[in-house]
């Protein structure tokens, strides 16, 4: 499980997380192992987190990595960016 918080200030409510969580699944290629997503709202933005499949805990975060990567722009057009952890 990854943990991760989005900063920003876009437009809060559940109708905003759900459109979170169909962009991460919208970018969530089957490569990526990602066996569900979901995202709450957080004190400074949003809280997505995300079961990921796979056989070790370095590839659960290269999955993570490469699904926060892939949706990044999306996220951005909604008034987020990925504040933590920096999975660099």
């Amino acid at each position: 499980m990854i943990v991760t918080l989005l900063a920003g200030e876009g437009t809060e409510g559940p109708g905003n997380t759900a459109l979170v969580e169909d962009l991460l699944w919208a970018h969530a290629d089957p490569d990526l192992n990602v066996e569900h997503i979901r995202v709450r709202p957080a004190r400074y933005g949003l809280e997505a987190v995300a079961l990921m499949g796979g056989t070790s805990e370095a590839g659960a975060l290269l999955g993570a990595r490469s699904l926060l990567n892939r949706a990044g722009l999306a996220l951005s057009a909604q008034g987020y960016t990925v504040a933590e952890p920096a999975l660099a």
